[in-house]
């Protein structure tokens, strides 16, 4: 043991070490993801130098505009220190959803449509139940050039059995790169309550670029009222990313390529492990 004055050399023994600082990749292939794809929207998937690589099905036949009815990645959302982070906890999570490329066909009759991004959850499995709640945004093909222009999307469970889309106006080309942030209670859970959850998306030119706004749509929000969408769990926070395709019946590559995309996925957690605090009087 070094025993010069000042120096303490064993200083972390003992001390509890940040796992995670900053931005995190979200690992579609770590070991505590569940992936499920129950309708068949992709046929493969991976990660590569710290992006996700998603191959579209050419044979999917269900029609949805549902990021929860696509193939969905979950995983344990939790703090800098590992710690699982819950419904009861104050926390607020942001995301980076990034397009970084597409290959083959989209966007032609009978051609996928891709559709992907993040979001949260309740369910750390069988994402599609209805006793699920979710809120998820990201992006939907909106052309079939190369690249593409693209709109923004939001997708969230609506009350107690329902789901809803919105998508934005067209965005320019060059504009691929998501920054949101979603705010979470404290009225949720076996507090649930009006007015207790939201998601804001802003989008900008590439992260190769200038990251400027340009002179179309850039923004996009859902503010929930009443109790749509209210999360009613108190436990466990799931961390879904979604992949497949939008509102296409019937796919046919005979003769074509299906897609394969290339995107990035990242996000930053803020939580206080030691409640919401205060009495509420």
């Amino acid at each position: 043991m070094n025993r010069v004055t000042g120096s303490i050399t064993n200083r972390g023994i003992g001390l509890r070490r940040r796992k995670h600082l900053g931005w995190r990749t979200l690992d579609i292939k770590a070991p505590d993801v569940v992936a499920e794809d129950p309708n068949s929207h992709i046929s493969g998937s991976a990660t590569t130098g710290g992006n996700t690589v998603v191959t579209f099905n050419g044979s999917c036949s269900h029609n949805t505009n549902d990021g929860i009815d696509m193939a969905v990645f979950g995983m344990p959302l939790t703090n800098n220190y590992g710690d699982a982070i819950t419904f009861t906890t104050p926390f607020s999570i942001k995301f980076q959803v990034e397009f970084i490329g597409c290959t083959g066909d989209y966007k032609g009759t009978n051609e996928a449509i891709p559709c992907f991004g993040m979001g949260i959850g309740q369910n750390g499995s069988d994402f599609d139940n209805t006793n699920n709640h979710w809120i998820m945004s990201g992006f939907v093909f909106n052309s079939a050039a190369d690249p593409p222009t693209l709109k923004m999307y939001n997708n969230r469970a609506n009350g107690h059995t329902g789901q809803s889309v919105n998508n934005g106006s067209a965005m320019n080309a060059g504009s691929g790169f998501m920054n949101g942030t979603i705010y979470v209670g404290p009225a949720v859970g076996s507090k649930a309550d009006a007015e207790s959850v939201m998601i804001m998306n802003n989008t900008t030119q590439y992260s190769g670029t200038s990251y400027a706004y340009d002179n179309g749509p850039t923004s996009l929000n859902y503010d929930l009222p009443n109790d749509a969408s209210t999360f009613d769990s108190d436990g466990q926070i799931y961390l879904y990313a979604f992949f497949g395709t939008n509102s296409t019946s019937s796919l046919d590559y005979t003769s074509k390529t299906v897609p394969v995309l290339t995107c990035r996925l990242r996000y930053l957690i803020t939580s206080d492990p030691g409640g919401w605090g205060g009495s509420g009087t």
